[in-house]
């Protein structure tokens, strides 16, 4: 593992490659153009991008974010946006992500765990479902949730295809 101190602008292909698994934790509330971020970001994973993020808006059911323009959240002016579940599962799906696994985090329902799959390859998936709605993922967004032990009970599995058709 190698050091390296730079802005997340600097983080291209070209200069630190490509990795299988990209983490991209607590940091897309804080860019002041978060979707940038995540773009940036989303170049670098060949097959994994996990995101981690504040939530908000999660009572509107199509994807929306709210601006803070000062220091609304928590008293700190380096957090700039609050994307809710739905706006979170777009962005990832518009980078090319396939297969999107949404959970609340397990420390505070105002925060999200979001891993977006390329593929299916590296995506583990059980022959048995079970369908569970996670609180904060509700409506056309609601997918199943593959019944294993390892799978956390807030967790919902998205299949971007299946959800697709379900909102035509």
């Amino acid at each position: 593992v190698d050091m390296l101190d730079a802005d997340l602008c600097d983080l291209t292909p070209e200069r630190v490659g490509n990795f299988d698994v990209v983490l991209f934790l607590g940091v897309f509330y804080h860019l002041y153009d978060p979707i940038e971020g995540l773009r940036q970001a989303a170049r670098l994973a060949n097959e994994l991008l996990i995101v981690e993020t504040v939530l908000d808006l999660q009572d509107v059911d199509r994807p929306a974010m709210v601006f803070y323009p000062v220091a609304e959240l928590n008293n700190d002016a380096t957090n700039w946006w609050g994307p809710n579940p739905l706006c979170m599962i777009d962005l990832l799906r518009g980078l090319g992500f396939t297969f999107i696994d949404a959970t609340v985090h397990p420390l505070s329902r105002d925060r999200g765990i979001f891993h977006a799959w390329r593929s299916c390859k590296g995506h583990l998936q059980d022959a048995a479902f079970e369908t569970i709605l996670s609180p904060a993922l509700t409506g056309p967004y609601a997918g199943p949730v593959p019944a294993t032990p390892a799978t956390p009970p807030a967790a919902a599995r998205i299949d971007v295809e299946s959800l697709s058709r379900r909102q035509k």
